[in-house]
């Protein structure tokens, strides 16, 4: 396995592709997305396996990068493509849950530790919805997740890929996000761009046309814009990583990256 570093105008190349893959499928793609996450969610809801909800996320995010990578060269992948995570052999399914677990263990470490150091301001204000999501202790949280995000990131994906160990899989994960901060950086920039976009665009249907339009609009965009940005992920990995030759096959890179 190779790590490659890409400039950064390769970020937009990501956002692109991630906009070109789902137009190709556009029913298939948003439908495999409300497939994968419906159940996701249903199991989230249920107290004893919101848990298994959270393991399963690496599996998760694996599986919806194979069908990506199908509709990419011109495939039509099944839904069973989303379990792909779980038929790579017993030791990459092993990998896979390990770090579904690690990962939620880690997580909800840094919720009970943050819970139990940093309360909550009391009175909390009934007026202003965002007092919890924004307050102190959840942005604390946050701020520790996020080099959690950048171990876990590709992790998965190295260790169904690639076959790369579970600890060696954090780390490679950590590199390429930090070798190719500038791709990565430009791409959060530009998704951000695209929702706040949307979003202007629901609001002037809101003056327009009131709040019916806006509901009418809301959830398909929402869809549309949420299935866009983690199709393209499937291009930030096969960009940012390259099988060595006697290792796994994954796609040549268009966007930027190393062959």
């Amino acid at each position: 396995m190779k790590l490659n570093v890409v400039p950064a105008r390769t970020g937009l190349l990501w956002v692109r592709e991630g906009i070109q893959v789902v137009a190709r499928q556009p029913l298939l793609m948003v439908g495999l997305f409300v497939m994968e996450w419906s159940v996701l969610g249903l199991l989230s809801a249920v107290p004893m396996f919101n848990v298994v909800a959270m393991v399963l996320l690496p599996a998760a995010a694996v599986g919806y990068m194979v069908a990506t990578s199908d509709v990419s060269t011109g495939k039509v992948p099944r839904p069973s493509r989303l379990l792909a995570g779980f038929r790579q052999g017993r030791e990459r399914t092993r990998a896979l849950l390990v770090l579904g677990a690690l990962c939620t263990a880690l997580v909800l470490l840094v919720l009970l530790l943050t819970s139990a150091s940093i309360p909550l301001p009391e009175p909390l204000p009934k007026d202003d919805p965002f007092a919890i999501l924004l307050s102190t202790r959840n942005l604390v949280a946050y701020a520790i997740q996020m080099p959690l995000n950048m171990l876990f990131c590709y992790a998965a994906a190295l260790s169904h890929w690639h076959g790369i160990p579970v600890g060696k899989s954090l780390f490679f994960s950590a590199i390429a996000l930090w070798k190719n901060m500038g791709a990565f950086t430009v791409f959060s920039l530009a998704w951000t761009a695209l929702t706040l976009a949307a979003s202007a665009i629901l609001t002037l249907a809101y003056a327009v046309a009131g709040v019916g339009a806006v509901l009418v609009l809301l959830v398909p965009a929402a869809l549309v814009l949420s299935t866009m940005m983690l199709a393209s992920t499937w291009f930030t990995f096969r960009d940012s990583f390259s099988a060595d030759p006697a290792g796994g096959k994954v796609p040549e890179t268009t966007a930027g990256g190393a062959p």
